[in-house]
């Protein structure tokens, strides 16, 4: 689908990372550009496997890793000469830094105007909160959602999902594939700045938009969405697990109500205030007499929206998961055979075989070669440390711990 698609990564973490391998999934040529030092961040945080971060290696699939030296002179030269053959450049500094660097937008459209270059930050490129440094928690909290998920009465707790970070890197994704379908009527490349709280904010539609009509309820948040309805709740069953019922249209409901012997509920989808917390037992009740495993086996053939509250370890081994080939297989060179989430997308031309994360400078003289560096030029580059292949990192870390040994 991307195939043909350069593209440039200079993020870390979280946020970018997994945009760019959204890209990579697709098809598209990513080039992961690394501090020769240290890579990547995310390369450090534990747990490992076999020496490698498991976070790392969950957003870094499909990547070539270059170790370069922004800083130095030569290795700004070394990038231009990137990112004249390039389509698309992501970055996750904060805000001015690329620029300070001679990388930013303005200096690359210079250096190719066809490229697609994208900024994601915390708070965007403008506005007051530009230069305020924060995270995923900080992002869900400022924009209502950590409030929206609570519930009434209890205080906010802090969600086991990075929502804001995630959705800022598919919103990211979705500008960066706008603007290469734009470019192929203008010719021209464009600017892209992706904020990680705006994301946040922009999922929070539903209840924002009973806040700002006129005429709706200024509620906190959807009562049918958030518990209020007995259709659309989750139950407590016999053995202390969770059932979801998801009954929110009529006709699901009804079906519920005769599927599970009570078809005098049916009435009661949207009982008035006064009933609401019995209706709400009733139904309770009802879930708490049978264990979970019971209630899977008694829907399995009725088809009513309800669905049990999966661990993880469980959604993952689900047949819905594991039947349409989203754990896909990567074989690492250090850390062995990995099973990582897939790209959630049918048609896409996601590579057949998956190729594992990248060590640190892993492809930096494949890359170079083919910007007409030869071997001697090279050298030279690792010689003074512009650049870093695994065997120079490697070396580096042995001194290091002779040295502290």
């Amino acid at each position: 689908m991307l195939r043909g698609i350069q593209v440039i990564d200079l993020s870390r973490m979280l946020p970018g990372p997994y945009c760019s391998m959204i890209l990579a999934d697709m098809g598209a040529q990513v080039i992961k550009v690394e501090s020769p030092l240290l890579g990547d961040l995310l390369r450090r945080a534990p747990p490992f496997v076999g020496g490698e971060s498991c976070y790392f290696m969950s957003v870094n699939r499909n990547k070539r890793s270059l170790a370069l030296n922004l800083k130095r002179t030569e290795g700004r030269e070394v990038f231009r000469r990137l990112v004249r053959g390039a389509d698309v450049l992501i970055e996750g500094f904060q805000p001015g830094q690329a620029q300070r660097v001679g990388i930013g937008y303005q200096d690359m459209r210079v250096v190719n105007p066809r490229l697609v270059y994208c900024s994601i930050s915390g708070y965007g490129q403008d506005g007051p909160y530009t230069d305020r440094a924060g995270h995923n928690v900080n992002y869900v909290a400022l924009a209502g959602m950590l409030d929206l998920i609570r519930p009434v009465d209890e205080p906010p707790a802090i969600p086991g999902l990075q929502s804001a970070d995630v959705g800022g890197a598919l919103f990211a994704a979705i500008g960066i594939l706008a603007a290469l379908v734009a470019r192929n009527e203008s010719g021209m490349g464009a600017y892209i700045d992706a904020s990680l709280f705006h994301s946040a904010l922009a999922m929070t539609t539903f209840s924002a938009a009973t806040l700002m009509s006129t005429e709706a309820p200024k509620e906190r948040r959807q009562k049918h969405l958030s518990g209020e309805c007995p259709g659309y709740n989750v139950y407590r069953t016999k053995d202390g697990r969770y059932m979801a019922l998801g009954a929110l249209e009529t006709v699901w409901w009804v079906d519920f109500c005769q599927a599970v012997g009570r078809p005098e509920l049916a009435a009661k989808q949207v009982p008035v205030d006064s009933e609401r917390e019995a209706v709400l037992a009733e139904v309770q009740q009802l879930f708490a007499q049978r264990t979970q495993a019971e209630w899977i086996e008694f829907f399995a053939d009725k088809n009513v929206c309800c669905e049990p509250v999966n661990t993880l370890e469980g959604a993952l081994s689900h047949p819905a998961v594991t039947e349409r080939g989203m754990i896909w297989p990567v074989d690492h060179p250090t850390a062995g055979r990995l099973s990582q989430i897939g790209l959630p997308l049918k048609g896409a031309e996601s590579p057949a075989t998956p190729t594992p994360p990248p060590l640190l400078g892993q492809h930096t003289v494949e890359i170079l070669r083919s910007l007409g560096y030869d071997g001697a030029a090279i050298d030279q580059l690792r010689a003074k440390r512009v650049v870093s292949t695994p065997e120079d990192v490697q070396l580096r870390e042995e001194r290091r711990n002779s040295k502290q040994g």
